[in-house]
């Protein structure tokens, strides 16, 4: 049976791709907000920070939607997508700057039609995959 928005906790983060890597700790995302599993509704932003020492050579982070394991594209090198760019009346997503990393804001255009999990595939300069500590 699918969940609907604002009934069920967002799925936190997944990690995938990535490399061998060395020269240093890799890309961790952390600081998840609301915390992982908390009911969202269909306007809640959801927050975290990507942290990295070395210097990104790829970022992607994806929505999931388990219920129908439909994806997607939320950021890349390119920027926010449509659904997730501000736009006109719409304040967007965000991607902030802070020390040691970024701090990221999704929120998208129409709400989010079921609850998401952030998928994130990307490694820095060293090749150390993205993770979850």
């Amino acid at each position: 049976m699918a969940e609907g928005w604002g009934v069920s906790g967002w799925g936190g983060i997944l990690t995938v791709g990535g490399g061998g890597g060395g020269g240093g700790p890799g890309p961790t995302i952390v600081n998840f907000s609301p915390p992982e599993g908390t009911p969202i509704q269909s306007g809640t932003p959801l927050e975290f920070d990507l942290l990295f020492t070395n210097p990104l050579v790829a970022i992607e982070i994806s929505v999931l939607y388990r219920d129908t394991g439909s994806t997607e594209i939320v950021y890349n090198a390119g920027g926010f997508s449509a659904n997730f760019a501000p736009t006109g009346g719409f304040y967007g997503s965000e991607r902030q700057d802070i020390v040691g990393g970024w701090h990221f804001i999704l929120r998208r255009r129409a709400g989010w039609p079921m609850s998401p999990s952030i998928v994130a595939n990307g490694s820095d300069n060293t090749g150390n995959a993205v993770t979850i500590p």
